[in-house]
């Protein structure tokens, strides 16, 4: 290059002036090494007697030429516009005529809002529609029934989320608007240049996925749910629980149902007339239930024209969209329609962990149902964006078991309604001495490592030690 400069002065008789012009769009793309050749080049040039400068610095230093006839663009065939707006590519004129006007349509009426997820999708499908590489392929014939696919195929998710909102239909915008996000997005994970959003406390839609909730319990994780469902209700959430039917019934006579009850609105998929047993055959019976818990649950997007005017207004109502803002599983049995769930609204999911298979085992996992109920728990685990356990000790064991790479682990306890448990205070006629005889100590629990009888008997010769006569 230096010797190229020199020569090109030696023939005109004075300095020349030479402009070295990049696609800076290729560096670091195509060509990974351009920037450091390039900072080599900038950084030897001087070396070799050659001043570098910008287009400004040459023209003040009189490096101005005549004036000259350029073309319509420095890209193309033919340095105009053929290849964009030529016959063959009539087609995308059209389109990108109707994008253009759709997204600026949209956009307006939005105007004034808090950034949500339809505007962003709106415009990001718009922006991959009109990108001109599309165009380009058609007119050099490269590739060019991809061109047309992907054109073609943001054009139609544009149209069906800005048909959506246009007629006001909010929870089917947002539905959509999100899958089309999940199903191509060139930006993961990205806020789109803007903080996400910090929720309120008052305004989340919390979807609660439990394979127990009343009246069908089976043990504790039942209420559990259920009390959750009420105090997130009084905290002024909107709560939508979906749970199932009992085992055993048929779809004629229970089927799904999806009713107001306690102010929560709450679905109960109906259970699939497949010949199963949940003791012989656990795991397929599972798929099942989670099969159509899965499909109830999607009907939540959905309009459905025969729901009830007694429903829960405000807070889901059967007739109308509704898309949660976090999905929250609860226990092993229910990760497939969560982990469905949550895929299908593009929403965080939190999985709750009562127990595991290997606690409920020792440690051991040896028979083929223990490690297919193990390996769903590590699954449902590593899908959470937060798992969350009731006991430091039981976080201690997912994250051992599961661990490490949880996206994040927290422990909240079991919360105890007292109100719920009404005793007579005797504390003031132990003291008057009406009450006689040794303190007495009463506890019922299951004999395991979480149920605190392993954490206290052996604890119990140091308490009647220090307490004379403790029965």
């Amino acid at each position: 290059m230096v010797a190229r400069v020199r020569s090109e002065s030696a023939r005109i008789g004075r300095d020349a002036l030479v402009v070295a012009a990049f696609d800076t769009e290729l560096f670091g793309h195509w060509w990974y090494e351009g920037p450091i050749w390039l900072e080599r080049v900038l950084r030897a040039l001087p070396e070799a007697g050659v001043r570098v400068g910008t287009l400004r610095s040459a023209a003040e230093a009189g490096y101005v030429g005549a004036a000259r006839e350029i073309p319509a663009s420095s890209w193309g065939s033919g340095k105009d516009w053929h290849v964009w707006d030529g016959p063959q590519v009539r087609e995308f004129v059209d389109l990108n005529d109707e994008i253009t006007t759709t997204v600026l349509r949209v956009l307006d009426k939005r105007r004034g809002r808090v950034r949500d997820v339809v505007s962003d999708q709106v415009l990001q499908e718009g922006l991959m529609c009109l990108q001109s590489d599309w165009p380009f392929m058609v007119s050099k014939d490269t590739a060019a029934g991809y061109a047309r696919d992907r054109a073609y195929k943001h054009a139609h998710a544009l149209r069906e989320i800005a048909e959506a909102a246009e007629r006001g239909d909010e929870g089917r915008a947002v539905a959509l608007a999100r899958a089309w996000k999940r199903a191509d997005d060139p930006f993961p994970g990205s806020t789109h240049g803007a903080s996400p959003r910090r929720w309120e406390a008052t305004d989340m839609r919390v979807l609660l996925v439990s394979w127990e909730y009343p009246p069908v319990v089976v043990g504790g994780l039942g209420r559990h749910v259920h009390h959750l469902a009420l105090q997130l209700r009084d905290q002024g959430h909107e709560v939508v629980v979906l749970s199932r039917q009992p085992t055993g019934t048929d779809p004629r006579t229970h089927p799904t149902t999806d009713a107001s009850v306690d102010g929560i609105r709450v679905i109960m998929a109906a259970e699939d007339p497949l010949a199963l047993d949940f003791g012989t055959d656990m795991m397929p019976w599972v798929l099942s239930m989670g099969h159509s818990m899965l499909r109830a649950g999607l009907r939540l997007a959905g309009f459905n024209p025969t729901a009830g005017e007694d429903a829960l207004h405000g807070a889901g109502s059967v007739g109308r969209p509704w898309v949660p803002d976090v999905v929250h599983a609860h226990d092993w049995l229910a990760a497939h329609a969560a982990v469905g769930l949550a895929e299908a609204f593009d929403a965080p999911l939190v999985a709750t962990v009562h127990a595991t298979e290997a606690g409920r085992h020792s440690g051991w996992v040896s028979g083929p149902v223990n490690r297919q109920v193990h390996s769903t728990e590590m699954w449902l685990a590593n899908e959470a964006d937060a798992v969350i356990t009731c006991s430091r000790s039981m976080s201690d064991e997912v994250n051992r078991l599961f661990g490490p790479g949880l996206a994040q682990l927290h422990v909240i306890a079991n919360g105890i309604d007292s109100s719920l448990w009404p005793f007579r205070d005797r504390s003031a006629a132990v003291r008057s001495g009406a009450r006689r005889g040794a303190p007495a100590c009463c506890t019922s629990a299951g004999w395991s490592t979480r149920r605190g009888c392993r954490t206290w008997s052996p604890r119990w010769p140091g308490c009647a030690a220090r307490t004379p006569g403790p029965r």
